[in-house]
């Protein structure tokens, strides 16, 4: 169990127990954060479908689909009956490119849900790995992404509960369906999915994902069942296996909110930073601040603050809680606050990073 750092108020010290008391159950210890905004409720009491409206879709038909799509992604690919699967497309030196949902539709069809800001980006490179195989690959631009809790779209070509958390953390359905047939009925805004993905430290699309950035671990692919470390050779497969199995996992993806330091007051002339902003910590036995991670995606709150995530050393959860933040505007500094999910798996290696800098001692890798 994670000891109290001096100067915590009451109340954080209740906090803490309470998490320790949690952490018992998870088998890990868990740092000691509070943020109430990570916490806010999903105004959605209908499970009304939502379109995600930054994704599209892309087709992969032919005989050879199925091992075409398995030597370029992280995942195992899946026959019609097993249902889809999360993945990710890795660059040869085994960095996160792209991350995608892949739906089977027949024996040798697939569709796969990508960042459309990206999607000419994975419609090249999977044309680029084509070579001799027999598989047709087009956009599919009468085709729309929603999330659903409730299952029911109208047009529905394909679907799979969200394989990233439990299915009690509530992402619910991820659907294909015709972007005609689908606008029927009422639909929940775009930011509800995004506040129940980012309160769950969910990583997606190229503003939580940046392209030859972060390794697929970092992404915690591992974690949401992007990785079948089991499977056979694929583009980028030696260091994610290497980090696997030799390696530590030093940088993971979590929840975070930012607020203006010094209260949140009025933030109407700060713009948030935008994704990929360094993160800093200032550390007691340094004179500088060092950098201990980036943010993500981020989506404004009704008290100013910003919910989001973003990736981050995660000693920096015992060593430096209270004192990480972004550089805005001019002098102005955004406050940093974080907590690790509860729906992590229990991980040893995560575990002895966090015992290591309980203990004081420090990694010296480099961002």
């Amino acid at each position: 169990m994670l000891a109290f750092h001096k100067g915590q108020s009451q109340l954080m010290a209740l906090y803490g127990i309470l998490r320790a008391d949690r952490a018992i159950y998870h088998k890990r210890p868990c740092p000691l954060v509070l943020n109430v905004n990570f916490q806010q409720q999903i105004r959605n009491p209908k499970g009304m479908k939502i379109p995600l409206s930054l994704r599209s879709v892309i087709s992969i038909h032919g005989k050879d689909s199925p091992k075409f799509l398995n030597g370029i992604c992280t995942q195992v690919i899946p026959s019609h009956a097993d249902g889809g699967r999360y993945a990710a497309f890795l660059s040869p030196h085994g960095r996160m490119l792209y991350d995608t949902f892949i739906y089977p539709t027949a024996d040798d069809s697939f569709l796969l849900d990508v960042d459309k800001r990206i999607s000419s980006n994975v419609l090249a490179l999977c044309k680029k790995y084509q070579l001799r195989s027999k598989v047709r690959i087009k956009s599919v631009d009468d085709a729309a992404v929603y999330s659903s809790s409730s299952g029911a779209v109208n047009g529905t070509l394909a679907s799979m509960p969200d394989p990233r958390v439990p299915s009690e953390y509530g992402l619910g359905e991820r659907i294909i369906a015709s972007a005609a047939e689908a606008q029927e009925g009422e639909a929940a805004p775009h930011s509800e999915y995004l506040r129940k993905r980012y309160t769950l430290g969910v990583p997606e699309g190229i503003d939580d994902i940046w392209p030859e950035k972060s390794l697929p671990l970092e992404c915690n692919l591992d974690y949401m069942n992007g990785v079948n470390f089991k499977k056979g050779c694929y583009v980028g497969q030696e260091l994610t296996i290497r980090t696997q199995h030799t390696g530590v996992v030093r940088k993971r993806v979590l929840p975070m909110t930012l607020s203006l330091k010094g209260g949140v007051g009025n933030t109407s002339n700060q713009e948030v930073p935008p994704p990929a902003t360094n993160i800093y910590a200032q550390l007691p036995n340094l004179r500088t601040p060092k950098q201990v991670g980036k943010v993500g995606g981020m989506l404004p709150n009704a008290d100013g603050s910003y919910s989001g995530v973003g990736l981050l050393r995660l000693e920096m959860l015992v060593r430096a809680p209270h004192s990480l933040f972004v550089k805005g505007d001019g002098d102005t500094q955004w406050q940093v606050r974080t907590e690790m999910p509860s729906w992590w798996p229990s991980d040893p290696k995560t575990d002895g990073i966090l015992r290591e800098a309980e203990g004081g001692s420090t990694s010296t890798d480099s961002d």
